[in-house]
């Protein structure tokens, strides 16, 4: 099947696979997602915190000069009195009082059996409740059902369009405040959170389904009454919930009415006040008057401390205040029910749209598509977020434009492949592979005949016509001087080295050409220091199982030549003639009258960069030359 038969069809199976699986299968891609837009929210500055809200807190504070939670009741009874009477707008408990004050001294006198008239520090509360702007806190539990009867709340709850409430949280029991103060207080509401994921605390429930009933959060009761509302309008569909209405606030939400916090940072963002000094007066009354109070613990003995995208650590009624002030300032996100829409049109993009440009161009374009794609999906996230406050899920079309570059990527350079092996079969036939590849690099110009400085290098055997006669066996004398080309040319490629031609035992390299190459003299010289280096760890093994030792000599000269493709019509190569080659084969076969292993002319110790153990061995007359020069012998 030929490329562009192959590529529209993986075009469409990408797309209907990743679409598939984003529709049905969403729970494996919520905590990537989750990961992505804590990412996306991390990286812009956080809003500065409401001055409309303070926190009352049960400090450690509190807790060294009060004793051990629970205090008694009448404490906070007085702490409410107080807060009332420095006008505070609607106080909010992150606590719930499920079982009677063990501290009050009408309970102390009961266990003791003691008769008389005792404070009764619950009917104390109770009676503070009925007198302030106080909305009690309870809990559901979303695991186990029960006896307790369903808490009281006055919101008046209205249902709009679907009847249908299977998309709402659903809760089997409750754990509520005590009767005489459930009674007593004006309203109640859950502080309950859901949605955590990998335990970070992300999203708020605003209502809860208890028995085909719904009961709003603390914070949303909060709201409702601080707003004069009598009722909380709920748009629900067949698909879910579309949003929550108080009076002209809208409130738009995910499906299971959620919304995702907008925090405001690290723990402790908002105004706090210890617990014990509102109980002593010990406060400004303008840190209260007219705000919206939580009372809740910051102390870590009492366990009410979440992780959060900004704090692996922070007061559990910093989330609630958090609530409060993005529905107050309608700057938290939400994933609205049509989210899947906007999931398909990313997933057509990755996959149909990516696809098709990748289709009309050369895989070598994959990389820079792949990132021009990324940073339109990128951009679009970061707008959806930060512009129209909509949370989508990014992971699944992150996902498809890997599989469509990558992919695309892969088959491209297949099929390129088949025609570059197509090409150098061809173009093996006029010249080596070397140059082949360089073409397929680059382009023909590169073959164009030139005057060029390069380094020509030289290696031979020494007394390789005694070792054949030693070595009867052909197969294993070939064996032998295979074992040795082998190193040898990987000590030439090594350093971007090109071996031109093999001349019996013989090897020609040469160093900046095709391609320049910095500081060629110094790449042969290493190179050929490389070989020697090689050649003693191969005696060893020669040693060992032949009884034989390899010595070569190796001359290395630096000069212009001329270079490029040479040769006939029916057959040429890339190589290169000149002086300086000649000289390179002249100086090589000197190492033999010398008895050195490695010498090099003046021309490359002048263009040498880096230091070597070299010495001067003697100045003569090249035959075939008219100028002396001066050779040198390398030690290391």
């Amino acid at each position: 099947m030929q490329k562009n038969h192959i590529l529209p069809i993986l075009i469409l199976l990408i797309f209907v696979v990743m679409e598939f699986s984003y529709i049905n299968f969403e729970s494996i891609y919520k905590t990537t997602d989750d990961k992505i837009t804590s990412f996306f929210l991390k990286s812009k500055k956080p809003e500065e915190a409401s001055k409309h809200i303070t926190i009352v807190d049960i400090d450690a504070k509190s807790i060294e000069k009060l004793g051990q939670w629970p205090f008694p009741r009448n404490l906070i009874s007085d702490s409410i009195t107080n807060l009332t009477n420095s006008g505070a707008g609607i106080i909010g408990f992150d606590i719930v009082f499920s079982n009677p004050d063990r501290l009050s001294p009408h309970a102390m006198a009961k266990h003791l059996d003691i008769e008389g008239n005792f404070t009764n520090n619950d009917l104390l509360l109770a009676s503070t409740l009925e007198k302030t702007p106080t909305i009690l806190g309870y809990f559901f539990d979303m695991s186990k059902q029960n006896e307790q009867l369903p808490p009281k709340h006055l919101a008046n709850i209205i249902v709009q369009g679907s009847k249908n409430l299977e998309s709402f949280n659903h809760a089997m029991g409750v754990v509520d405040n005590i009767p005489p103060l459930k009674n007593s207080a004006y309203s109640s509401g859950y502080f309950n959170l859901t949605n955590i994921t990998s335990g970070v605390v992300d999203s708020a429930p605003l209502l809860i389904n208890l028995n085909d009933k719904l009961y709003p959060s603390l914070v949303l009761e909060m709201v409702r009454i601080a707003s004069s509302q009598k009722s909380i309008e709920v748009i629900n569909s067949d698909l879910g919930v579309e949003g929550i209405k108080l009076g002209d606030l809208n409130l738009p939400t995910n499906r299971h009415t959620e919304i995702k916090l907008n925090f405001r940072g690290a723990g402790f963002s908002y105004k706090y006040l210890s617990f014990y000094d509102v109980l002593t007066n010990n406060f400004d009354p303008r840190d209260v008057n007219g705000k919206f109070i939580l009372i809740g613990t910051s102390d870590i003995g009492l366990n009410d401390m979440v992780t959060t995208i900004y704090d692996p650590a922070i007061p559990g009624v910093e989330v609630h205040a958090t609530t409060i002030d993005n529905i107050l300032n309608g700057d938290f996100f939400y994933t609205p029910i049509d989210s899947y829409t906007y999931g398909i049109l990313l997933i057509f993009f990755s996959s149909i749209v990516v696809g098709l440009v990748l289709y009309f161009l050369p895989a070598s374009f994959s990389l820079v598509v792949f990132l021009a794609s990324l940073g339109i999906l990128i951009f679009t996230n970061y707008y959806l977020i930060f512009t129209k406050q909509i949370i989508i899920g990014f992971s699944a079309p992150l996902i498809t434009l890997f599989f469509t570059t990558g992919f695309f990527a892969l088959l491209s350079y297949y099929f390129e492949n088949i025609q570059r092996k197509k090409i150098f079969n061809k173009l093996s036939s006029k010249v080596s592979n070397s140059v082949a590849k360089e073409i397929l690099k680059h382009d023909e110009g590169i073959l164009k005949v030139e005057k060029k400085e390069v380094t020509v290098l030289f290696s031979d055997i020494r007394d390789f016509t005694s070792l054949s006669e030693d070595i009867k066996d052909p197969i294993k004398l070939i064996g032998i001087l295979n074992r040795y080309m082998s190193p040898m040319v990987e000590s030439i490629t090594e350093f971007n080295g090109t071996v031109d031609k093999f001349i019996g035992d013989a090897i020609m390299a040469y160093f900046n050409a095709p391609l320049p190459l910095k500081n060629h003299a110094d790449m042969a010289l290493k190179s050929a220091l490389r070989q020697l280096e090689r050649l003693d760890t191969l005696n060893i093994e020669l040693k060992k199982e032949f009884n034989i030792e390899l010595k070569i000599g190796i001359g290395i000269n630096s000069g212009e030549a001329i270079v490029g493709e040479m040769g006939s019509s029916g057959r040429s190569d890339y190589t290169l003639i000149g002086d300086t080659v000649n000289v390179a084969s002249r100086v090589e076969s000197l190492t033999k009258e010398y008895g050195c292993k490695l010498l090099i002319t003046q021309q490359t110790k002048d263009l040498l960069k880096d230091s070597y153990n070299i010495k001067k061995l003697d100045v003569l007359r090249v035959k075939g030359k008219k100028e002396e020069t001066t050779i040198y012998e390398v030690i290391s």
